[in-house]
């Protein structure tokens, strides 16, 4: 390892990471977040980086084809999940609750926490970190789905939760009515065969909302179409990804909250033609990750400065984390079970859905920086 003070993981004197450390408290209480050094919100900002937007990994070749992570921008009173605006409109417009843990709640704030944060730790880098145009498989996915349109970050939530004409989204009039998704046509490219296939509306039905069956044609890929009601039919997706879908394109983690396969759904495999909904992915730069903290050291604000550090100054990508991570769950399923087992849950070629990573992350994350941690004093470097 060079030993210039930028491959060093901490050069610096007890004093100057004692002046580091109360810098960053300094900013942690003046941002509002002092129960965030005090650790009684810790679980809110782990929720915001776990989202309920669909991850996906595949270990072939041991590097990942994709993983999308979420910054969410509104968060449920009381209990704080949060999520992307246009996702909760949707729930909301059938349900009085929370979608991740059913608590009743109708109402919501700007995600504020999570995102000034990041942005902090970014002002506070050396060396801006800036991806190549053309990504490696390893680096990561994107920080947001934003769906049919961006939106506002500093948008009023009262305008945004109330909104029921996104005037930006492209529709045409059929939209109104339902029509036969991709999945439905025989020989489609996903290979699915649907058993129940939508059928295109009658003249009855097109003459019954006020249009011309001779002039009326089915909404096109990026345009929004009417949401099917049957969810035996279909998944969460509003692109009409059937629940039928073949097995090798789900997640295939166990989760074990619920014992048994999560089955979440990668859109993108179940679409070969990408995102009907014309989903855009930015990419996070990888000093967004050194803000998941490992639930050990949350609390400890010296070893949090020690942590950024690392991450901070080296070429560290998410997916470079996670795949150690991976690899690490990889070895303890085979001590504690078997080969042939490690390989089928975490081995090449498995793929697994936001949940299932965040939970890998939750509880591997801080065994890997205690190893990276050991290796590095094991080499002579300074904390």
């Amino acid at each position: 390892m060079s030993d210039s003070s930028d491959d060093c993981i901490d050069s610096s004197t007890d004093e100057q990471r004692k002046r580091k450390r109360e810098e960053f408290e300094f900013e942690m209480k003046n941002d509002g977040d002092s129960d965030l050094v005090n650790g009684e919100n810790s679980q809110s900002i782990d929720e915001e980086f776990a989202s309920a937007s669909i991850h996906c990994r595949n270990r072939i070749q041991g590097r990942f084809t994709a993983v999308w992570a979420q910054i969410n921008d509104v968060s449920v009173i009381p209990c704080l999940h949060s999520f992307d605006k246009e996702c909760l409109v949707s729930w909301w417009a059938e349900h009085s609750t929370c979608p991740t843990c059913k608590s009743r709640s109708t109402s919501a704030k700007l995600a504020f926490q999570l995102k000034s944060i990041i942005t902090r730790l970014n002002k506070r880098r050396k060396n801006e970190v800036i991806l190549p145009v053309i990504h490696s498989n390893d680096e990561i996915f994107p920080a947001r789905l934003s769906g049919h349109r961006n939106g506002n970050e500093d948008e009023d939530l009262s305008n945004v939760l109330n909104d029921d004409d996104d005037d930006d989204v492209d529709t045409n009039e059929a939209s109104q009515l339902l029509w036969p998704c991709f999945t439905c046509s025989p020989g489609n490219p996903t290979g699915y065969v649907c058993p129940n296939p939508i059928l295109p509306p009658n003249i009855a039905e097109i003459q019954a909302v006020g249009l011309d069956p001779a002039t009326t044609v089915a909404p096109e890929r990026h345009q929004r179409k009417l949401a099917l009601t049957d969810p035996s039919a279909i998944g969460r997706c509003g692109n009409y990804v059937p629940n039928a879908i073949p097995n090798q394109i789900r997640c295939g983690c166990l989760n074990i909250y619920l014992g048994s396969n999560c089955d979440g759904i990668f859109c993108s495999n179940v679409d070969p033609d990408g995102c009907p909904g014309d989903a855009e992915l930015p990419f996070m730069s990888p000093h967004t990750f050194s803000n998941h903290f490992p639930f050990g050291i949350k609390n400890n604000i010296e070893e949090v400065a020690r942590y950024q550090d690392y991450v901070q100054g080296r070429p560290l990508t998410a997916g470079n984390i996670l795949s150690a991570l991976f690899d690490v769950k990889q070895e303890q399923t085979r001590e504690d079970l078997n080969d042939a087992e490690a390989n089928r849950l975490w081995g090449q070629g498995t793929w697994y859905c936001s949940i299932c990573v965040t939970n890998v992350l939750s509880t591997t994350l801080f065994d890997w920086w205690k190893k990276e941690r050991k290796n590095s004093l094991d080499r002579g470097d300074k904390f």
